[in-house]
């Protein structure tokens, strides 16, 4: 059994919380790839999704690695949660809303607190 990012004592599919791929799918309508939260604009300056694409992985390299860095964040970093979301005691379900939300034109929030990462872990 694959243990859940988002909680423990379950698996991913059986998590409660809205999944980020559907958050991102209802925040953009266009552009943004539902499976690493990255634009997928044929016309962008920078193209993220280069590489090779399946039913697995959307080309950029980047699907399930920024959301896990965002995870962990929430549970360690409450200081950080409170500067991106607005409030330390976020619920998970409204950290994944805000994480999946609307950032920037080319990416979703959660790429503003992934940059942080470096800076905010001893790894």
């Amino acid at each position: 059994m694959l243990g859940c990012i988002i909680g423990t004592g379950h698996n991913t599919k059986s998590c409660k919380v809205t999944r980020l791929s559907k958050v991102i799918q209802n925040s953009y309508v266009q552009n943004i790839c539902f499976r690493c939260g990255l634009s997928a604009g044929g016309y962008d300056q920078t193209r993220f999704h280069s590489g090779v694409r399946s039913n697995t992985s959307c080309g950029s390299g980047m699907m399930s690695t920024p959301d896990q860095f965002c995870w962990y964040l929430f549970y360690n970093r409450k200081d950080l949660v409170k500067k991106y979301v607005g409030k330390e005691q976020a619920t998970q379900e409204e950290f994944v809303q805000w994480l999946g939300g609307k950032g920037t034109s080319f990416s979703c929030n959660m790429y503003k607190m992934f940059c942080e990462t470096p800076n905010a872990m001893s790894l």
